[in-house]
């Protein structure tokens, strides 16, 4: 009956994709700790500095690009950006991209149409 538990057969792309979201999940807990612990009135260092900045960057991008209406999707729009940018230099590593695999893109393009319908 557990014969072939531990043996499962992915495809290297899903494992890469797998790895990014592991990844970029590490990131932003990190970066998560790292904000909490924060005084709000000093200067941000570090990797809370890169954090607050592409925060700030996607916010202002979405407000510019969708209208103050869409003020909360900068967060969306980070997240896919994050995963294609880590999905992208996978495949300049030498490991296989997760975007080569057809079911990356499609689910990228599901949950973005689902999005578009959910805030119409």
């Amino acid at each position: 009956m557990f014969d072939n538990f531990l043996s499962w057969d992915i495809a290297p792309e899903i494992l890469s994709s797998l790895i990014a979201m592991v990844i970029i999940a590490l990131f932003y807990l990190i970066l998560g700790i790292l904000a909490r612990h924060h005084d709000p009135l000093k200067r941000p260092k570090g990797l809370l500095f890169i954090g607050e900045t592409l925060v700030s960057f996607f916010d202002r991008l979405t407000i510019d690009l969708m209208g103050e209406k869409f003020k909360g999707m900068g967060g969306f729009i980070l997240a896919i950006a994050s995963y294609l940018f880590i999905a992208f230099i996978f495949s300049l590593t030498g490991l296989p991209s997760p975007i080569t695999n057809m079911a990356v893109p499609l689910s990228l393009a599901l949950v973005t149409f689902v999005m578009i319908h959910a805030t119409s």
